[in-house]
C-alpha cells in the first residue's frame, strides 16, 4: 500500500510540475514556429549509474534519432557520449494557426549533433533507492533547415544554415520504486554560434548574416522509466528557457531598382525557447563480473 501511495504521489507531482511546462511550450509554439529554428537542444542525459563498470546504452527519438552511451569508470566517475541525426521532412503548425484554420509549413532538415563529457554520481548510502548525478560536457551542433509552404511544391519560405558550440552543466536525481524509475534534472548551457545564414521568402535576396550570436539557457526536465530486467522504457519531457537577450550584428542585402542595398544593424535577440521531448529504449550492461575475472 505504501508503494502505491508513493507512486500515486509521484505521478501527481509529475503532472503538476509538467503541466505548466506543457502549456507553456504549446502556447509558445506559434512563436517557435515563426523563428528560424537554429537552436536544437538535445534531451538531457540521465543514465543514473549505481556502481562501477556499468555501460548504459540508449536509443531514442525526439529531436531526430539519437544514441547515448555512458560508462561508469569507478563507483563515482562516468563518461558519456551522444549523437543525434535529424534529416528528412517534417510538418509543423503552431497551436494558434491550428485554432484559426491556418495551413502548416513543411521543413526539410539536415541537423546533426555530437556531445560528450564527464560525470560524478553517488547515493546517500549503499541501500538507498535514490541516485544523484552531475555532468559537465560540450557539444557541436550543425543546423540546415529549408522551409516550404507545401511539401515538394518548391514554394520557398525560408532557410537557415549555421552551427554552434555548446558547454553545459547538469544536475539530476532519480529514485527507483519497484518497476518504476522517476527522475528530475536541470541543465544550464552556454551556446556560441558560427555565422548564421538566413534567407527569406521568395529567394529574391542574398542570405542575411548574423554574427556574434550566443545565449544561455536553463533546461528543467522530468523523466519516467518502466523497468523490465535490464531494460528501461523511458519518456522525458521538459523545455529550454533563454535567460536573457544578447546583442548580435545582422547584415541584410536587398535589391531595389537593380541596386544592391546592404544594411547592418545590431539588435538584441535571444536564441529562443524550445521544447524537450524524448522516447527511448535503454539497456544497462553490468560488466562487473567480467572485470572481476
Amino acid at each position: 500500500m505504501n508503494v502505491r501511495c508513493i507512486l500515486k504521489k509521484s505521478i501527481a507531482k509529475s503532472i503538476i510540475l509538467t503541466g505548466p511546462a506543457i502549456c507553456l511550450v504549446a502556447l509558445a509554439s506559434g512563436n517557435l514556429h515563426a523563428q528560424r529554428k537554429h537552436y536544437t537542444p538535445p534531451a538531457l542525459v540521465m543514465p543514473l549509474h549505481a556502481q562501477r563498470n556499468q555501460l548504459h546504452t540508449s536509443l531514442g527519438i525526439g529531436r531526430g534519432v539519437d544514441i547515448n552511451l555512458s560508462y561508469a569508470l569507478s563507483d563515482h566517475l562516468a563518461v558519456f557520449a551522444t549523437g543525434t541525426l535529424h534529416n528528412g521532412w517534417s510538418r509543423n503548425r503552431s497551436l494558434l494557426a491550428g485554432m484559426l484554420g491556418g495551413h502548416p509549413s513543411y521543413y526539410k532538415k539536415d541537423n546533426q549533433a555530437l556531445a560528450g563529457g564527464l560525470g560524478y554520481f553517488w547515493r546517500p548510502d549503499a541501500n538507498s533507492s535514490k541516485r544523484f548525478e552531475t555532468y559537465v560536457g560540450a557539444g557541436k551542433f550543425y543546423v540546415d533547415v529549408y522551409r516550404e509552404s507545401e511539401k515538394g511544391t518548391g514554394y520557398f519560405i525560408s532557410s537557415v544554415q549555421t552551427g554552434y558550440w555548446s558547454l553545459f552543466w547538469q544536475l539530476s536525481s532519480g529514485r527507483k520504486v519497484k518497476k518504476s524509475e522517476m527522475a528530475a534534472a536541470v541543465r544550464i548551457s552556454y551556446s556560441n554560434y558560427d555565422d548564421l545564414y538566413h534567407k527569406d521568402q521568395g529567394g529574391m535576396y542574398k542570405p542575411s548574416v548574423t554574427e556574434g550570436l550566443w545565449g544561455m539557457h536553463i533546461d528543467p526536465a522530468l523523466s519516467y522509466s518502466y523497468l523490465w530486467r535490464s531494460f528501461k522504457f523511458n519518456g522525458q519531457l521538459g523545455f529550454s528557457w533563454p535567460l536573457f537577450k544578447v546583442a548580435a550584428k545582422e547584415t541584410r542585402t536587398e535589391y531595389f531598382l537593380g541596386e544592391e542595398i546592404v544594411t547592418t544593424e545590431v539588435e538584441r535577440q535571444s536564441v529562443g525557447l524550445a521544447g524537450l521531448a524524448r522516447l527511448s529504449v535503454q539497456y544497462t550492461f553490468d560488466l562487473n563480473h567480467k572485470a572481476d575475472k
